[in-house]
């Protein structure tokens, strides 16, 4: 039952705290950006998958490139939650809304059993799960659905320090599975729990050993060997994840500048004064006339977690018996641990309001050392895992001073209890967000009706192509043929290219390069322009470089490519034929 009450009450949070949109799982998604991408990519993972001649990886994007998955996260360790729902219901945008529910109450809910297995004590471990999971940080990057499923992280600690304590290979094996089950969730996610794992296990050891013990793992030929097992095990699991995005990075030479992480780091006033824009109770202190660093870089704790903070290093520096030596060195080891992350919270170079120096920080070794880290570009996501330090610390807090009032009256526990659950809910508030309706398969546009009669494999060029490409993702689920363009977490140049000539007025570039593209299908959204481009679009002859027009549905137009003979047959801009 304890447990249960532990879900009843994030699901109680989750609504009452949670913006407009949660309420509205059918057809609201927190924007109309990337909260798209990651319905998009759950919505083409179940569909690859029930057709055997799809390969997941070459999603329908930026045709014809290869492995164009690889351009985002897969997500391919929350198809375990999304995949039934899209099954049944076929609508992505409640598919993408259950895994954000979940997303929420698994990370409370695993959260409260790594504090509970390290203090024992209920209460204070749920106020750690909800002080983790419901932050508003969190809730601002609702968007970025890839970020939230955090779960496995608590549950690689919470089996890592049971091998810390017992050396037996069942936990050991057991942290290995949760950080597996965490890349596949997301690389970004994985990729930050090894490292702050890394850093905890330094503390741990330095903190808890004296000697030799504190290098038992790589001088004990035991553990030596199981440490060897487990690189060995997570270089099989983990290539057939890895593998695609390295042949894309040689490839298409994906890899985020040293400037482009700093652009995306926090500054030292982030941690007090770096307010994000959907928090509802400290808007105020936006006003202050200073240029501080947000965005990415908004990594305000909070009230409560700054004074749990601080109640933790008073508890600790009495001489009262509050806690043992186990939860004491915890208590060590998740503070410093947090206070490396702070630090590589801070990008590569110190930034001070919100202008980079020339004072390079230590950021620049996980860069350059780290396998996989010049694909990250957010220094500032880093602070998910200081927050969990912060929420176990938390948790440390409220039960020392639960154990120093031991001989309240009751009615002061009870007000003790709602002056602290008030003080959250005011610290913890958010800002409205009624978020984007999105349309169902029924209620799209005509001409996506027109494009789901095609030739499954037949490529499509829809422009505009930058004005709007987060729709014509949406609207890509009602048919899945390849498009040329797109939008993802990254966009080849040539997507740019295509966008600078045919995103205005059209010339007879806009045509040649119309007519180089492998498009079988253009379609031509009139209501996207403004009124000159669009009218210019909408008397423009594609009957010229081998098109036929297949008519209007509403706003767009539709030209298709004829085809002689399997042979394309091409026309000059001059009205020559030039057959291929």
């Amino acid at each position: 039952m304890k447990h249960l009450g532990v879900i009843a009450a994030s699901v109680l949070v989750f609504f009452l705290q949670g913006p407009v949109y949660v309420r509205h799982m059918w057809d609201r998604l927190p924007d109309a950006g990337d909260s798209i991408i990651n319905a998009w990519i759950l919505a083409w993972n179940a569909h690859a998958l029930s057709d055997s001649s799809l390969s997941v990886w070459d999603a329908p994007l930026f045709y014809p490139i290869e492995n164009a998955l690889t351009f985002s996260e897969t997500l391919f360790g929350n198809l375990w939650l999304t995949l039934p729902v899209q099954y049944i219901t076929g609508n992505h945008v409640l598919t993408a809304n259950v895994l954000l529910f979940f997303s929420f109450i698994l990370s409370s809910y695993c959260v409260f059993l790594l504090a509970y297995n390290l203090t024992g004590h209920y209460g204070a471990s749920l106020a750690a799960g909800l002080i983790f999971s419901f932050h508003p940080y969190r809730w601002f990057h609702a968007s970025h659905l890839q970020l939230l499923p955090i779960f496995w992280t608590p549950l690689a600690f919470i089996f890592a320090i049971r091998f810390f304590k017992s050396r037996r290979r069942v936990p050991f094996f057991l942290m290995l599975l949760m950080i597996w089950m965490q890349y596949y969730s997301c690389i970004y996610l994985g990729t930050m729990l090894v490292i702050t794992l890394g850093i905890y296990t330094l503390f741990f050891f330095c903190f808890g050993e004296q000697g030799r013990e504190r290098f038992r793992l790589v001088l004990d030929p035991g553990m030596l060997k199981l440490m060897f097992a487990g690189l060995a095990g997570s270089v099989l699991v983990l290539l057939p994840l890895g593998w695609p995005y390295i042949q894309t990075a040689r490839k298409l030479g994906f890899v985020r500048s040293l400037s482009e992480n700093s652009l995306y780091s926090a500054e030292p006033l982030s941690f007090i004064l770096g307010i994000s824009e959907n928090s509802g109770a400290y808007q105020f202190l936006n006003r202050i006339p200073l240029d501080i660093r947000v965005g990415e870089g908004a990594v305000f704790l909070g009230l409560v977690p700054i004074c749990l903070l601080v109640l933790n290093r008073v508890l600790n520096s009495r001489r009262e018996k509050l806690f043992n030596k186990d939860q004491k060195l915890m208590q060590r080891s998740f503070f410093w641990t947090g206070i490396i992350l702070m630090i590589l919270m801070l990008g590569p170079y110190l930034v001070i309001f919100n202008e980079a120096t020339a004072i390079p920080m230590p950021y620049q070794l996980f860069y350059y050392i780290f396998p996989g880290a010049r694909a990250m570009r957010v220094p500032g996501r880093f602070f998910q895992p200081l927050l969990l330090c912060v929420s176990i610390l938390a948790a440390f807090s409220i039960s020392g001073f639960m154990k120093k009032t031991l001989g309240w009256a009751q009615w002061k526990k009870l007000g003790a209890v709602l002056l602290f659950a008030c003080f959250l809910s005011f610290d913890y508030s958010i800002s409205e967000n009624e978020g984007e309706v999105m349309e169902s398969v029924g209620e799209m546009p005509p001409v996506y009706d027109y494009l789901a009669g095609g030739s499954a494999d037949s490529p499509i060029l829809e422009i505009p192509v930058k004005i709007s490409p987060y729709r014509y993702l949406h609207y890509q689920t009602s048919h899945w043929r390849p498009k040329i363009g797109g939008t993802s977490g990254w966009i080849t140049p040539y997507v740019d290219r295509l966008a600078g000539l045919l995103d205005k007025k059209p010339s007879p570039r806009a045509f040649k390069r119309i007519n180089k593209s492998r498009a079988d299908t253009v379609v031509i959204h009139l209501n996207l322009y403004g009124e000159e481009a669009g009218h210019a679009w909408e008397k423009a002859d594609f009957s010229r470089i081998g098109f036929r027009f297949a008519g209007r549905f509403e706003d767009a137009l539709v030209w298709e490519r004829l085809v002689i003979n399997n042979v394309d047959s091409v026309l000059r801009l001059d009205g020559r034929t030039d057959s291929r």
